[in-house]
């Protein structure tokens, strides 16, 4: 009797959220991707975007492993990195970009350390936004662009590879474009995809990109499990 109080009372809830249009439960859970088993196990993370409504929100795209997602308030210097699973690192989550040579170069300091010296690759077309351009030498470029995060309440992180699927890693910007459907706002085209929340325990992955000629991967509709597993806040 005691277990069927409780899931009519479940079901109540779950309706009531439903009926609100309100999904900040979904930022209690991991969500595992129901892709295969691995080591190890990729998953995805919703958080909720809280940041100031003058940031400016960078995309970083390293290779074409992983996306990152960054912030600066405007008139200042300081980076701020969205909270992912290396956020309790070594690296915290501020970093100091310094400009050189006319802006062609950039050396990144976190922690007191400089972590990285890149060149510019091409031209500086945004002057006001000497970060956003091309940097680094073949294979390892690092690119930043603008994103525009307006109607964005959520964010998500993607934590593993995703074995044989071309799905890149990392944090994403998320919008609502429908009642239980989201998709991800992203500068590069293979950062776009689209949630559709089934149901409290299934959300529906589409991706929404094509790769090119000269590189592999899968693409393909598969469903990310929520199997009660609660984020230690």
């Amino acid at each position: 009797m005691k277990k069927l109080i409780l899931c009519i009372l479940f079901f109540s809830v779950s309706l009531f959220l439903w009926a609100e249009n309100n999904h900040d439960w979904i930022l209690e859970y991991t969500w595992d991707f129901e892709a295969g088993y691995w080591e190890p196990y990729p998953c995805m993370i919703f958080r909720k975007l809280e940041i100031q409504s003058e940031a400016i929100i960078y995309q970083m795209r390293l290779r074409r492993e992983q996306f990152m997602l960054m912030y600066q308030i405007d008139g200042q210097d300081e980076l701020y990195k969205l909270e992912d699973k290396y956020s309790n690192s070594a690296y915290n989550d501020i970093y100091y970009p310094e400009y050189s040579n006319n802006y062609t170069l950039l050396a990144m300091k976190n922690n007191n350390h400089y972590i990285s010296v890149q060149s510019r690759v091409g031209h500086q077309e945004y002057p006001q936004y000497p970060l956003v351009g091309i940097w680094g030498r073949l294979p390892y470029l690092t690119e930043y662009r603008i994103v525009n995060p307006r109607d964005c309440k959520y964010y998500i992180e993607i934590t593993e590879k995703i074995p044989n699927q071309a799905v890149r890693t990392g944090t994403y910007l998320l919008r609502q474009i429908g009642d239980n459907l989201f998709e991800t706002v992203s500068s590069f085209p293979d950062g776009s995809f689209r949630l559709e929340i089934m149901n409290e325990g299934c959300i529906k992955f589409t991706p929404l990109f094509t790769l090119p000629a000269d590189e592999n991967g899968v693409i393909s509709n598969f469903y990310i499990i929520n199997r009660g597993q609660r984020i230690n806040n």
